[in-house]
């Protein structure tokens, strides 16, 4: 590393000089990306007739059953994932304040699997 060049910390972070300079534009740029796209658009027709063929007349179930699901994608979008967060047990997610000690004495706690007799619950 040259002399005018030093890590402030070896944690990570900024450092000079390094990344993309500035002003350097990606490999594909965007008039790029736009003939991509255009030459996509005018086969997608044959493109969604070719998966309407397979989704009725394909070999094998399992190119029947992905090619309806790209056509029903396509036609209504992905489904939406539902996330649902809860504590122990289904309850509500507990929320405690701990200091950095009582911290570490749970995590140790967890790992060698030994209760921790500071903590207020144990899970």
């Amino acid at each position: 590393m040259p002399e005018n060049i030093k890590a402030k910390s070896k944690r990570g972070g900024h450092r000079p000089g390094a990344g993309r300079p500035k002003g350097v534009i990606n490999r594909a740029t965007r008039e790029q990306k736009g003939r991509i796209e255009d030459l996509a658009k005018a086969h997608s027709p044959k493109a969604l007739k070719t998966l309407v063929d397979v989704a009725e007349k394909g070999v094998s179930e399992s190119a029947r059953v992905t090619a309806a699901t790209a056509l029903l994608d396509r036609a209504y979008g992905r489904p939406r994932q539902s996330h649902e967060h809860t504590g122990a047990d289904g309850g509500p997610i507990e929320y405690a304040n701990l200091s950095d000690e009582e911290l570490e004495a749970r995590i140790v706690a967890r790992i060698t699997g030994k209760p921790d007799r500071n903590s207020l619950t144990t899970h």
